[in-house]
């Protein structure tokens, strides 16, 4: 079980600092047996609007909602935390970026089947971008992180601009 400093209250997810203290020990460890590693940074859409027009009770179901799709998407070796009031980073362990670009797909899967059956006044979307982390551009978890982060928005604007 992991401290409750390490993890946030609501989702029950890893918090910033419970990621980037397992997050480093797992780029150590891609290093030393040269395996890939991704990381994929999420932005859960439109929470502000769910808050406003249905109230935080309704906010923090999505959230919970949203964190347990993610759970019962990824395996038990990957890390998932929430690293800010509606974004969210996992980090793919043993997986390149094609195979974390897979995952958030299966993920975008079971978030449409979820729309589709639930009964809630809103629905549940996400953007994303995903980087795998590469020992000669990266020198620490921090620096995919900033990577990751610039990708999402880049391919946030991209979906918006398609849309």
């Amino acid at each position: 079980m992991l401290d409750t400093a390490m993890t946030d209250e609501l989702t029950g997810l890893l918090n910033r600092q419970g990621f980037m203290f397992l997050g480093q020990y797992a780029t150590r460890g891609a290093d030393r047996r040269a395996e890939h590693l991704s990381v994929a940074y999420v932005v859960f859409e439109h929470f502000g609007h769910i808050n406003d027009s249905f109230g935080h009770e309704q906010g923090d179901r999505a959230l919970v909602v949203f964190s347990e799709l993610m759970n019962s998407s990824f395996r038990e070796t990957d890390l998932i935390a929430r690293q800010s009031v509606d974004e969210f980073i996992l980090l793919f362990n043993g997986t390149s970026e094609e195979g974390a670009f897979i995952a958030m797909q299966h993920l975008d899967g079971k978030v449409a089947a979820f729309n589709q059956r639930a009964e809630n006044p809103w629905t549940l979307a996400f953007n994303w971008g995903c980087v795998e982390y590469d020992v000669s551009r990266h020198s620490c978890l921090d620096d995919v992180v900033t990577e990751v982060d610039q990708a999402m928005h880049q391919a946030r604007t991209l979906r918006t601009e398609r849309a």
